[in-house]
């Protein structure tokens, strides 16, 4: 069952506090709704936020839009954020901000692996799609059999057998659509099974941080990261949630002195 617009609200104020419901709310509003043309959802949904939202990133001197997206190879993302858990949590404020701190480093301690290839997901599909095994075979798909065999959920909430399968049938339908059509942005994919609007779709985009010295870490979009990987994709649409304060002094330096460079957030600062 879908949550309804009142408990979501709710939700989104006990997170993110009264503004940012007020901003949020006013954005749905007006751009969420399912019979909002395309074009007006993305070319006005997006100066809506720019302007009713603040960004760390507006506090420094190089030019930078919160919401872009820019495209990487991805076997350039091969680690994992370590902020903290789940660094995907209240995505959609993530946009634009700055932290300092040591959360683009390994840490033991921390719930995810820091290597993308020790991650689960990638594990299984690597099994699958690299070495062809049927999904009942993999061991990750057999932990979470047993999970809902116990009564647990699992796996972007399945709670049964089949809930199991239908998730796999669907990578496996992920799988070839990215290698007959390659990794697309939200906009391109039009509206699908998700919450309408401007800056839920910019929530499902694949997601990165980067780290003080210029690293991609991946933060969400994690099956479709897998997979381009392992379909050894040029290029994927990528959105940069949080920039470590070392990143943006750098940043700036490179604007001053208009030197260029091929890294994705640095490309467009040469003068």
């Amino acid at each position: 069952m879908s949550e309804s617009p009142l408990r979501r609200g709710y939700r989104t104020f006990r997170r993110d506090g009264l503004r940012w419901l007020s901003v949020r709310g006013l954005g749905y509003a007006v751009f969420g709704r399912e019979g909002c043309p395309e074009p007006v959802r993305w070319r006005l949904g997006r100066r809506y936020y720019r302007r009713a939202m603040s960004f760390d990133t507006d506090e420094y001197a190089a030019p930078l839009d919160p919401f872009e997206i820019t495209y990487v190879d991805p076997s350039r993302i091969t680690h994992t954020t370590m902020r903290e858990y789940p660094p995907w949590g209240s995505k959609e404020r993530l946009f634009g901000a700055v932290e300092d701190g040591d959360w683009d480093r390994p840490d033991p301690d921390a719930k995810l692996p820091y290597e993308f290839c020790e991650r689960p997901i990638y594990q299984i599909f690597h099994a699958r799609f690299e070495e062809g095994k049927a999904w009942a075979e993999i061991d990750g798909i057999q932990r979470r059999l047993r999970s809902v065999e116990e009564g647990k959920s699992t796996w972007r909430n399945c709670t049964s057998r089949e809930d199991v399968f239908r998730r796999c049938a669907y990578c496996d339908a992920l799988y070839e659509s990215l290698r007959a059509e390659g990794c697309r942005t939200q906009r391109e994919l039009g509206p699908r099974d998700r919450e309408p609007g401007f800056m839920p779709a910019m929530g499902e985009e694949i997601l990165v941080d980067i780290g003080r010295n210029g690293e991609l870490l991946h933060v969400g979009g994690m099956h479709r990261l897998a997979i381009a990987k392992l379909l050894d994709l040029s290029e994927i649409p990528v959105a940069v949630l949080v920039r470590h304060a070392e990143w943006m002094a750098y940043r700036d330096r490179v604007y001053e002195r208009g030197r260029a460079s091929d890294h994705p957030d640095l490309e467009s600062l040469a003068r």
